[in-house]
């Protein structure tokens, strides 16, 4: 009798088990398909992913609109982390200040004159002036030296970098964020807004001055997730292919720029007084200065760079005439 009651509750339990599994393998399966979609079997865009990569692409997912596109990787540039390198400090410093010249304070830009906001929606004069946005600064806070310089090394073929990543651009704050963004030539620029107004963007070249891209941000409110809300969907720009500087400018906003700066290797970097780059390769390189408003005495400076040394040089700009010495 104790050994028929034993069997009974042994089937009880394996039919208890079987019908609590049975949901669970389905709902894993569910949520597999929700998480990564798998492409359609047939059509024109399942031709589109099944055909041969070229020569020198690779398949990237865009996380944005879950399509595939080929993206060039064959950049000219080589990353190996063992080739031998040392590291370069730049330290920025103005020539010719007048004695006891003291930085500028920071200003709030004024929304009048050449920052006045075009056809200005109901109510967003004021949400800017809230937003009590500030002025670029192009000196240190705190010391009278130049900020947001950009230097670049010029033709590194191989290096322990690795390959810059995708641009991407965002409007926060009454800002454009990020205003200093270094990739690689055939990268596809992203721009989004978390602002509550449109912003008409435009992309040039700063050589030519010919429009690449415009269009207009707006912000769609991301679905909540855990309590978060999610980033903006972004606007993808057209591939970028020609090496340069190209402007990011808000056609509504003017104050909101930025430089987005296609270079054929990874050895770029802006600074806020000074600057580090490690990992240069052994050997003489040409190190290119730049700045949005201060000129450099040098535009092009010759670095030695010798193995697990750090080479430190002086990169001199012409003080402001409003800080020069007279």
């Amino acid at each position: 009798m104790i050994n028929k009651w034993k069997a009974i509750r042994a089937s009880i339990m394996i039919l208890a088990c079987g019908m609590f599994l049975l949901p669970l393998t389905g709902c894993g399966k569910s949520e597999a398909q929700a998480v990564s979609p798998q492409p359609p079997a047939s059509g024109e865009s399942a031709k589109k992913n099944d055909a041969p990569k070229p020569p020198g692409h690779d398949e990237v997912l865009f996380e944005t609109d879950m399509v595939k596109e080929l993206r060039r990787t064959d950049t000219g540039y080589v990353h190996d982390e063992k080739i031998p390198a040392g590291q370069i400090l730049g330290v920025f410093r103005f020539v010719g200040l007048a004695k006891g010249a003291k930085s500028p304070p920071t200003k709030v830009v004024e929304l009048s004159g050449p920052n006045a906001i075009k056809d200005p929606q109901k109510d967003e004069l004021e949400f800017y002036s809230r937003m009590k946005v500030k002025e670029e600064r192009y000196i240190h806070h705190d010391y009278l030296v130049p900020a947001n310089a950009v230097v670049m090394l010029k033709g590194v073929k191989v290096g322990r970098r690795p390959q810059l990543s995708r641009p991407i651009f965002n409007v926060s704050f009454g800002r454009l964020q990020n205003q200093y963004i270094f990739c690689a030539p055939n990268e596809r620029p992203f721009l989004s807004t978390w602002d509550s107004y449109p912003c008409h963007i435009e992309i040039a070249s700063a050589r030519s001055g010919n429009v690449l891209f415009k269009d207009t941000l707006n912000y769609q409110e991301g679905e909540a997730v855990g309590g978060r809300i999610s980033p903006p969907k972004p606007v993808q720009a057209p591939i970028i292919k020609d090496i340069g500087r190209y402007t990011i400018s808000c056609k509504r906003h003017p104050w909101q720029r930025a430089h987005l700066f296609i270079v054929d290797n990874p050895y770029a970097t802006v600074g806020y007084g000074s600057v580090v780059l490690d990992g240069v390769p052994v050997g003489t390189h040409t190190l290119e200065v730049w700045h949005p408003i201060y000129e450099p005495l040098k535009k092009t400076i010759q670095v030695e760079v010798t193995q697990d040394k750090t080479t430190e040089i002086a990169i001199e700009f012409k003080a402001p005439p409003d800080l020069a010495a007279q």
